[in-house]
């Protein structure tokens, strides 16, 4: 994994929120928790901006979020999700219309119980 960049941000997902996913007795409750988290993202919340590749600008009405993976560890949750979104590319002259590109992206996530600290690395493979 490399890491293009990392971003620190509070987030709408509170430390409880966290503490009630990670004790789901299933893996498939925690998942389902875990998804249902994700989806409830505010757009602007991700460094979607850095996944794009053609100088465009982020276009997250449309984003979807897949759970990819998961792991327990001592402080919280760490995730795997890939991202669709489009990034939307001006017109280099006056006549050209925006193009809107879709884009994919890997992100883990690192969701933390005890402060509610997100921190998001983008994943390059």
């Amino acid at each position: 994994m490399s890491n293009v960049t990392t971003q620190k941000r509070d987030d709408p997902i509170t430390p409880d929120a966290i503490r009630q996913c990670l004790t789901s007795r299933s893996d498939s409750e925690l998942r389902n928790c875990l998804s249902n988290m994700l989806d409830a993202m505010p757009p602007g919340t991700l460094p979607l901006q850095s996944c794009c590749a053609q100088g465009g600008i982020t276009d997250e009405t449309e984003r979807s979020i897949s759970l990819l993976g998961h792991k327990r560890m001592e402080w919280g949750v760490r995730i795997r999700a890939g991202v669709f979104f489009t990034e939307i590319v001006g017109g280099c002259n006056c006549h050209d219309d925006p193009v809107r590109h879709n884009v994919y992206c890997v992100l883990e996530i690192d969701l933390h119980n005890t402060d509610g600290i997100v921190d998001v690395a983008i994943v390059n493979n």
